[in-house]
């Protein structure tokens, strides 16, 4: 599998809909940042927002600290992992519409990291680094529809939890 790094502070709705179309995803992890061995969230109006935004469609809430592109040394995230589809772009789009608003802070309230995958699948399609600025496509072929560049990096040097444990791992 190839990885191609989005550019810029790229906008949301294309990625999501290219994840759709060409990834056929149909989940998403999202991280909830936590700053304590207590799990007191780093932005506590993350939660809430999240709830709100994705309700009935989260599936899962797990502890983890290791997830798509993120290795955390110090404490446990709270990741949420959301049933997608093609009725989430818009309210996604309007909670935050570049891939990089969606990092914990106290002004958005968003989560961070967005990862987008197929369950069953052994690659994520999308993954990103919101703090940090770094999203990855992982695909054959060049997404033309995004703005991307080749990938210096070998996939293996991005950190993918396993598949069969759900792409999030504890220790």
């Amino acid at each position: 599998m190839k990885n191609w790094k989005l550019t810029g502070n790229p906008e949301l709705r294309p990625i999501l809909e290219y994840c759709l179309r060409a990834g056929a995803a149909d989940r998403l992890i999202l991280a909830l940042r936590q700053k304590n061995l207590e799990g007191d969230f780093l932005y506590p109006a993350t939660l809430p927002a999240t709830e709100r935004l994705f309700g009935a469609r989260i599936l899962e809430r797990r502890k983890g600290r290791r997830w798509p592109g993120t290795v955390s040394h110090r404490f446990d995230c709270l990741l949420v992992v959301v049933r997608f589809d093609e009725e989430l772009v818009t309210p996604m789009v309007e909670a935050g519409p570049k891939l990089f608003d969606w990092v914990g802070s106290p002004k958005s309230g968003l989560p961070e990291d967005l990862c987008l995958y197929r369950a069953g699948s052994t690659w994520p399609v999308l993954v990103s680094v919101t703090h940090e600025q770094d999203a990855w496509i992982f695909a054959e072929e060049e997404p033309s529809s995004l703005e991307v560049s080749a990938c210096e990096s070998e996939t293996e040097e991005l950190f993918i939890p396993r598949a069969d444990v759900g792409f999030i791992e504890s220790e």
